[in-house]
C-alpha cells in the first residue's frame, strides 16, 4: 500500500479495486429475502511526521586550511527514497551542498528533506571558516664592521613561517 492508497478492511473480505467490489456476502438459504446493507472499511495512509525522518545537520567551524568545506548531514541515516536538498537563502534548492574555502562568517545552509512517505523535514546548520593563525618572522639582515671611518649600509631582510599554506609573496614590508 503506498501512502494515500486505501486498503480493503481485511476482516469484511470485501475488496473494491475502483471499479468493482467482489466479496459480496450472498444468501445461502432460499427461506429467507435478504438485503445485505454493506459499509466497505478501509484503511487511510497519512504521512509520517517531519521529525520521524530524523534529519540532522552539523555546523562547519575550523579556520582556514585552503580546502573546501560544507555542514555535515546525516544522509546515510534517512530513509530509503528520501531526497535531500540544499540552499543558500531557502528558496532555491540544489541537490549539491554549497562550499566554502575562504573566510567566511557564519554562512546558513538550509536543508530540506523530502520522501513521499513522511511530512517534509527541514533544518539549517553554518559553515565559519575563521582567519588561520601564523606567525611570520621578519628578520632584518646584520653585519659586523670595525670602524675605519667610512660609510657603511646595510639592506635586506629574510622571512620565516613554518605554516605550508602561508608563501613569501604575503608579505609586504
Amino acid at each position: 500500500i503506498e501512502l494515500g492508497g486505501v486498503m480493503p478492511n481485511p476482516r469484511s473480505g470485501l475488496v473494491y479495486d475502483g471499479a468493482n467490489i467482489s466479496g459480496i456476502p450472498q444468501n445461502t438459504n432460499n427461506n429467507f429475502e435478504v438485503t445485505f446493507n454493506v459499509t466497505d472499511g478501509y484503511m487511510e495512509i497519512t504521512p509520517a511526521s517531519a521529525d520521524a525522518l530524523g534529519l540532522k545537520a552539523t555546523d562547519y567551524n575550523a579556520p582556514y586550511d585552503g580546502v573546501s568545506h560544507t555542514i555535515s548531514v546525516n544522509t546515510a541515516d534517512l530513509p530509503e527514497g528520501t531526497t535531500v536538498s540544499y540552499s543558500t537563502d531557502g528558496e532555491t534548492w540544489t541537490s549539491a551542498p554549497p562550499k566554502w574555502a575562504t573566510v567566511t562568517t557564519a554562512r546558513t545552509v538550509y536543508v530540506k528533506a523530502e520522501n513521499a512517505n513522511y511530512a517534509t523535514a527541514t533544518t539549517q546548520a553554518t559553515v565559519t571558516i575563521t582567519k588561520r593563525p601564523v606567525t611570520v618572522n621578519v628578520i632584518g639582515k646584520h653585519d659586523t664592521k670595525t670602524y675605519d671611518g667610512a660609510e657603511h649600509s646595510i639592506s635586506g631582510y629574510t622571512v620565516e613561517f613554518e605554516d605550508t599554506l602561508y608563501k613569501a609573496s604575503y608579505v609586504k614590508v
